[in-house]
């Protein structure tokens, strides 16, 4: 519990991270040196991982996209399951 109270939580960027991982295949700038080492390594293990990768956040956009048409996402679903419960 003392490091949370320290305030900003400290990361080693000299560790690779999936998510930065995941960053560096889709493209971003948030990623460091050894993300890109690291997923360079997968994708010569795993040819097909940088594509993947694309095809899964193409469908998160697909997926998402009509629901971000609702003024309150969620709202009808919460309130369907809540008079489930009554």
């Amino acid at each position: 519990m003392e490091e949370a109270s320290q305030g900003a939580l400290e990361f080693d960027t000299s560790v690779p991270n999936i998510a930065r991982m995941y960053d560096y295949w889709l493209g971003g700038k948030d990623n460091f040196a050894a993300d890109r080492e690291a997923a360079d390594r997968q994708a010569r293990a795993i040819p097909q991982l940088p594509w993947l990768a694309r095809q899964n956040r193409g469908f998160l956009q697909r997926a998402v996209r009509p629901r971000g048409s609702h003024a309150i996402p969620g709202h009808r679903l919460r309130a369907a399951h809540q008079s489930e419960r009554a």
